[in-house]
């Protein structure tokens, strides 16, 4: 579509510029006319020069099958991708083929490290007060002062945030190494690292372990990697690869929505057994970007778990009961889904998502029936157990797993919506210009038609006559334009003023932080009970023995925070709307084709529309072309918010609801404050634009008006080759806008 308006538009213009009337074209609209392309074409080149790779983001929580699920639809089985032994070194990793092995390591910039380092030290304070109290205790008791490592004393601790945490057991890390890793933290948007002459993916993997392993040299420091790999079953995509959206690190979790907003589609994994449950829900509704993700698939991994529970329901009987679990288990999300999910993007992407409910393992098993490790084997028995009648063939495997679906069914309806949504931008962007285009091209044939209507009913007397009379009706309005342009400016001004009140309010409406809650396991140790309990403390004290005659007991407490990206989406909520709202009013403010009129009939009462050598249309078109300089451009905000917002809060996922608030309220101040400097400065540019015309419109319409009776002059020496000329432009106008139209 683009290519065939494209070129008719190119035509168009082409045939504007060697026509043999151009002359009698107005400049102006033939300008805006070849704006209005240009803008199209420049944004159909961007459009174009864009990375068109099919992108797939892949989400769930630690142990939701998310590699295993990965390892088997894009690597047949095989342990690809980097694994994490901790959340901490978990990476964010984006995979892309090629024909090399590669890998790019982005390192955290100086900024980002400044607030891990803040948080570890905050940690480190709690701790060391926290063995103090412990210590205290001891000396008061006779007993051995706590041999407990940091870390220990640290995750019993109920008063540092996870985020804190995190950012301890990372600084402590980057401390043994600290000489070598400082170089790498800098400010810069190629802050990265490139490992070459990679000879397998194998060897890759082991190279990698140095940037991701849980003792790697750079681990620490480490934002993301892209793998760039010679993988044929990646050739057609991208793949982005989170690490948890619940980063601990928020710069990072913050980059983690950036690329999945980018995705062309985003599958969701929660296990069966525990399909979309409550954690799951909450950190989907928190966590995932709330708009920007087109198109979400659902997967239900460790299917094989899921059924092994459910197999006395369904008799015994492997196939009644897979399509009978997956029906409840999708019926009971999507019951859930009004209550815990906003109305926006992500929401309508969740309602109309698709459910798949897969098993790796069964893949996996499948795929090494005949040298199954021992977790494939142990897999196999319970499936055996449970389903004594279940084909366990490598073909019945297979169709357990599911995996081949997606190759079938899921990924190509995934690529025919990438084309989808690409041609959909395209078709806004023609759409857009086509509005352009046609008022352009209207303006032409209004402004043609005006001059032939003059051309033909005038001779050189009238023309002198007229021009007489427009230039004295011109010049009455002398009297008045001062009176009209001062009534524009008040209205300017009260506009402005309620758009600085819309402004308020809109920094209002999103300055509310939601209180959420979760549930969080400890241990802590307990006496045991009974006179055992008590003979073994006895002789613990004089063994000098701290944990004989006690047993540790998980118990779990909830836990309130306000999530931090909450914050940072009530930011981008706020600035989207603040951009649109001021955009809008420049433009409703001075529309130049309503403000002419709105001139004539504030003075209407001087003009005698009984007189034949007056038309009202001899003051309009010049007075548009005169006004058109008062257009304000739209604006666009480049200051980065969230990097306040990240910053408050020290770089923490999770704070508490009151500092949180605190950040978002410190953070939308700023924002009402930038905005009302914008709002000022476009209504003081409007008002200096008013003024300015006040003062030249008459001398600058007087001007124009004598420039179409000079030019009619000069066309009625030589009446008959502009008689021509006229009618061929005329016909040659309607010709090109009903062929454009088509």
């Amino acid at each position: 579509m683009n290519n065939n308006f494209s070129k008719k538009v190119e035509d168009m213009i082409s045939k504007l510029d060697s026509s043999s009337y151009k002359e009698l074209l107005d400049d102006i609209a033939l300008s805006d006319l070849k704006d209005a392309y240009n803008s199209f074409s420049n944004g159909i080149s961007r459009l174009e020069s864009e990375d068109k790779t099919l992108t797939i983001g892949i989400v769930g929580q630690v142990k939701a099958g998310k590699s295993s699920f990965l390892n088997a639809l894009f690597f047949e089985g095989e342990d690809i991708l980097p694994k994490a032994v901790t959340p901490m070194t978990a990476a964010l990793t984006k995979i892309r083929y090629s024909k090399d092995n590669y890998a790019k390591v982005h390192f955290f910039s100086k900024q980002d490290w400044d607030n891990i380092k803040e948080g570890a030290e905050k940690a480190k304070n709690l701790i060391d007060q926290k063995r103090e109290d412990i210590n205290q205790k001891a000396r008061e008791k006779g007993k051995e002062l706590t041999n407990k490592s940091d870390m220990e004393i640290l995750k019993s601790m109920e008063n540092v945030s996870d985020s804190n945490k995190s950012f301890f057991e990372m600084y402590e890390l980057f401390k043994k190494n600290a000489g070598k890793l400082q170089s790498k933290l800098i400010d810069s948007d190629d802050n990265c690292e490139t490992l070459n002459n990679i000879s397998s993916v194998n060897d890759l993997k082991d190279r990698l372990e140095d940037y991701v392993g849980a003792n790697g040299l750079y681990t620490s420091i480490v934002k993301y990697v892209e793998l760039f790999l010679n993988i044929e079953a990646i050739k057609d995509f991208d793949i982005v690869d989170t690490p948890g959206l619940n980063d601990p690190v928020i710069s990072r979790g913050n980059l983690t929505r950036t690329f999945l907003s980018e995705c062309d589609a985003v599958f969701l994994l929660s296990p069966s057994s525990q399909f979309f449950d409550s954690p799951d829900r909450s950190l989907f509704s928190e966590q995932l970007p709330q708009n920007g993700i087109r198109k979400i698939l659902l997967v239900g991994s460790k299917f094989d778990n899921g059924l092994i529970g459910e197999s006395k329901k369904y008799n015994e009987d492997i196939n009644v009961a897979k399509l009978a679990v997956a029906k409840k288990l999708d019926e009971q999300f999507r019951g859930l889904l009004d209550k815990h999910f906003k109305d926006n993007d992500m929401k309508k992407s969740l309602k109309s998502a698709k459910t798949y409910f897969v098993s790796s393992m069964c893949y996996n098993i499948a795929k090494h029936y005949d040298n199954l490790s021992e977790d494939e084997e142990h897999a196999k028995q319970q499936l055996k157990r449970a389903y004594p009648k279940a084909d366990l063939s490598v073909s019945g495997l297979k169709e357990l797993a599911n995996i081949d679906i997606f190759h079938k069914e899921a990924i190509p309806n995934i690529v025919a919506s990438k084309e989808e949504i690409f041609n959909n931008r395209i078709n806004d962007l023609v759409d857009g210009s086509r509005n352009a285009i046609d008022n352009a091209l209207n303006s032409l044939i209004e402004s043609i038609n005006i001059k032939y209507n003059n051309f033909i009913n005038a001779d050189i007397e009238d023309i002198s006559r007229k021009l007489e009379k427009n230039i004295s009706i011109v010049n009455k309005l002398k009297g008045k334009i001062g009176d009209i342009y001062d009534a524009k400016i008040h209205e300017v001004k009260i506009n402005f003023s309620n758009l600085i009140n819309d402004i308020d309010d809109t920094a209002n409406r999103f300055s509310s932080i939601t209180t959420r809650t979760r549930q969080e396991s400890y241990t802590v140790s307990v006496k045991n009970a009974g006179i055992g309990g008590g003979i073994a403390r006895f002789f613990g004290g004089i063994f000098r023995q701290d944990d004989w005659g006690y047993h540790d007991e998980t118990r779990t407490r909830n836990i309130s925070y306000a999530s931090t990206q909450d914050a940072i989406e009530n930011v981008n909520q706020a600035l989207k709307m603040c951009r649109t709202s001021i955009n809008d009013t420049c433009k409703e403010i001075i529309d130049i084709e309503t403000f002419p009129m709105e001139i004539i009939n504030s003075v209407s009462g001087i003009f005698d529309l009984t007189d034949k050598d007056f038309d009202v249309d001899d003051i309009i078109y010049p007075l548009k072309k005169v006004l058109r300089g008062i257009a304000i451009p739209n604006i666009s905000i480049d200051k980065d918010y969230n990097s306040d917002i990240i910053n408050s809060v020290a770089g923490r996922s999770e704070v508490s609801p009151e500092e949180l608030q605190t950040a978002l309220n410190n953070v939308l101040s700023k924002i009402v404050k930038d905005m009302r400097n914008i709002v000022n400065g476009r209504s003081n540019e409007i008002i200096s634009k008013l003024d300015s015309e006040s003062s030249t419109l008459i001398e600058k319409l007087t001007d124009n008006i004598k420039k179409e009776s000079e030019d009619l002059t000069s066309q009625l020496k030589e009446k008959e080759k502009y008689k021509d000329m006229y009618k061929n432009a005329i016909d040659d106008l309607k010709n090109i806008r009903d062929s454009y139209r088509q």
